[in-house]
């Protein structure tokens, strides 16, 4: 910790009037670590030795946001058979099974497969669960399935003794 750091945690303590302990003061100091990053990085500044007047010069060089955006596109029905049909030519089943909406449950590797396919869907498209349920012509609870699984909670109960 430099004196810097020390000096301004002691100046926090006396404007909270608080004793930090060794944790917090180990928080702060993080704290200050990423808000000199993030300052660094909006508005980095060079330090150079101008060699005509042979002094150090201090420049803060403004830097121009970057836009990084990325768009997920509306999903459409053609986008939906494309990547159906790309999963099952990889996993090796056929679409009329990845597709099945017969009332019998589905084999394990179709659901796996079907799984995949929400997870894809979800991560490149704007897609809700109702279009993808419609699509595989299922439950929307079932998709909510697909994409969060089965979480069990257990409860501590007590019992009577």
């Amino acid at each position: 910790m430099t004196s810097e750091e020390n000096q301004f945690i002691k100046k926090l303590e006396v404007y909270l009037d608080q004793d930090f302990n060794e944790y917090s003061r180990n928080r702060i100091l993080g704290y200050l670590e990423d808000y000199k990053k993030i300052v660094q990085a909006k508005n980095p500044i060079v330090i150079y030795k101008d060699k005509v007047r042979e002094i150090e010069v201090i420049k803060e060089i403004p830097i121009s946001p970057k836009n990084i955006h990325s768009y997920k596109a509306f999903i459409t029905k053609k986008d939906l058979i494309e990547n159906a049909k790309e999963l099952c030519s990889i996993y090796e089943i056929s679409v009329d099974e990845f597709m099945d909406s017969s009332g019998e449950r589905i084999r394990n590797d179709v659901a796996k497969v079907r799984k995949k396919f929400c997870e894809t869907i979800h991560s490149k498209y704007i897609c809700t669960n109702i279009m993808l349920a419609n699509f595989l012509k299922v439950h929307h609870s079932t998709i909510t399935y697909y994409l969060i699984g089965k979480k069990i909670r257990k409860f501590n109960v007590k019992q009577k003794v």
